[in-house]
C-alpha cells in the first residue's frame, strides 16, 4: 500500500522523543518518561481519569472525570520563569507537573510555574510534583507524588497494551512499587535479615547517591556488608582497615557476634545503628585518649537528654559493658549508637510490620544522613578526628 495512503498518527511519540538528542554528558531519561507520559495521557482517556483520581485524592479538583476534555496537554512548555516539564490544560483547571527521576528539585520550582500560569490567565492551577520519592528530592507543591503511586493508579481496572507498555517501561526504569516485606521477620529475628536479597540493592542505591555528596570528612563512602552488619561505610582516606581513624558504618546489624554486641539484638532483635570502627594502629592510642573518653561522655548525655541531638537512640560502649558483665571486648567496634529496628518501621493498624521496600529505602536513607551529620558536628567528635589524624602522620 502507498505511504500516502496510510492513516498516520497525528500525535506520534517516537517524533515526540526524536528532539532530544544524546551529548556528553546528558541523559534524557526524564525527558523520555515526560514524552512517553504525556503521550499516554492524551491517548488514553482511562490513564487520564487515574491520573486525575490519584491527584484529586490529595487536592480535590472539583469536577467529573468520566466527562472532563483534555484540552490540550503540553510537553516543555515555556513559561516567563521557566520551562515546564509537563502542563495539562482542562476547564477551568490547568496542571503545571515538575518530573523528575534521579535529579533532586529546586525547592520553589513548580510553584514559580504556577504562578507564571496565573500570568497567562489560567486563575485554576494545581502545582504537582512527581519524582521517585527520595529523601533529596522535595518542592513545594500542592501536590506531591511518587512514581509508584502513579504506576499503582494506572495498573488498576481492566488493562490495555498502551498502558502496560508504559508500566514496563517503568518498571524498567526501578521506578515501579517496591515489594512488601514483612519487616517483622527480620526485626524481631535478627539473623533472618540476611536472606532479604531485596535489602542488598537498597542498600547499594542508597550508596551511590551518597557517593556523589561530598563529606569533608568521611570523603570516601560504599556498601558495605560484612561482620554480621549491611549498610553504608564511611572512611577518610583509602587506608587499610588497620589505620581506620575512625571510620563509621551506618546501617543495620543483623548478626552481634563479631562485634560482640549480643547484649544489643538480645533486647532489641535487629538495630539500625552508626558503629565507631577503630584501625587496630590506633588501638592503644584510644585506651588512654582523654578525647575519646569525652566523645564517649557526650554522646551518652545526648542519648540520655530529652533535648539532646541524639534523643531517642541509645549508646552501647562495649569496652564499658564487657568489663562490667564479662564476655569479649571487639576492639575495632568499642561504640555504637542505636535505635531497634521496630521503632524506624513501626507498627501500623492496616499493614502491622509489612513495609513497602521503597519506604524502608528512604527512611533508611534519611536516617544514614542524619546519623553522619549529627555525629559529625559534635566538637568532642571532631578532636577526636584531630588526634588520631595527627597521630597517623606523626607515624608515617
Amino acid at each position: 500500500m502507498p505511504t500516502n495512503n496510510l492513516q498516520l498518527p497525528s500525535d506520534n511519540l517516537l517524533v515526540s522523543l526524536q528532539k532530544y538528542a544524546s551529548r556528553p554528558n546528558y541523559n534524557p531519561l526524564e525527558n523520555f518518561i515526560t514524552e512517553a507520559f504525556a503521550w499516554l495521557l492524551r491517548n488514553n482517556s482511562d490513564a487520564l481519569n487515574a491520573f486525575l483520581k490519584l491527584i484529586d485524592t490529595k487536592y480535590p479538583l472539583h469536577f467529573d472525570f468520566e466527562n472532563q476534555r483534555l484540552k490540550r496537554c503540553e510537553t516543555q512548555f515555556y513559561l516567563d520563569s521557566g520551562i515546564a516539564d509537563l502542563v495539562l490544560f482542562f476547564d477551568p483547571y490547568a496542571i503545571v507537573v515538575e518530573i523528575k527521576v534521579r535529579a533532586g528539585g529546586r525547592q520553589e520550582q513548580v510553584e514559580q510555574y504556577k504562578e507564571s500560569l496565573h500570568r497567562l490567565g489560567y486563575p485554576n492551577v494545581v502545582s504537582v510534583f512527581l519524582s521517585p520519592g527520595f529523601s533529596y528530592q522535595s518542592e513545594n507543591a500542592d501536590v506531591c507524588l511518587r512514581w509508584s503511586e502513579v504506576y499503582k493508579a494506572l495498573a488498576e481496572g481492566a488493562m490495555d497494551d498502551r498502558r502496560l507498555e508504559f508500566l514496563g517501561f517503568l518498571d524498567s526504569q526501578e521506578l515501579a512499587p517496591g515489594l512488601d516485606l514483612d519487616c517483622a521477620a527480620f526485626a524481631y529475628a535478627p539473623k533472618v535479615y540476611s536472606t532479604f536479597n531485596n535489602l542488598t540493592g537498597l542498600w547499594k542505591r542508597i550508596a551511590g547517591r551518597l557517593n556523589q555528596t561530598n563529606n569533608h570528612l568521611f570523603p570516601r563512602s560504599f556498601y558495605h556488608d560484612a561482620w554480621g552488619r549491611q549498610g553504608i561505610m564511611f572512611k577518610r582516606s583509602d587506608s587499610k582497615d588497620a589505620d581506620w581513624n575512625p571510620a563509621l558504618t551506618i546501617g543495620v546489624l543483623y548478626d552481634p557476634t563479631d562485634h560482640g554486641y549480643e547484649p544489643i539484638t538480645k533486647d532489641c532483635g535487629s538495630v539500625f545503628m552508626m558503629t565507631v570502627d577503630i584501625g587496630k594502629s590506633f588501638f592503644e592510642q584510644i585506651r588512654v585518649s582523654s578525647k575519646w573518653q569525652k566523645f564517649k561522655d557526650d554522646v551518652k548525655k545526648s542519648c540520655a537528654e530529652t533535648e539532646g541531638k541524639l534523643a531517642g537512640w541509645r549508646c552501647f560502649d562495649s569496652k564499658e559493658y564487657h568489663q562490667e558483665h564479662g564476655g569479649q571486648f571487639n576492639e575495632w567496634h568499642p561504640l555504637a549508637i542505636y535505635k531497634p529496628v521496630t521503632e524506624l518501621l513501626a507498627f501500623r493498624p492496616n499493614k502491622q510490620l509489612f513495609y513497602n521496600t521503597d519506604e524502608i529505602e528512604d527512611i533508611f536513607e534519611q536516617k544514614t544522613k542524619w546519623l553522619l551529620e549529627t555525629v559529625s558536628a559534635m566538637p568532642s567528635f571532631i578532636d577526636v578526628l584531630d588526634e588520631l589524624n595527627s597521630e597517623n602522620q606523626n607515624s608515617m
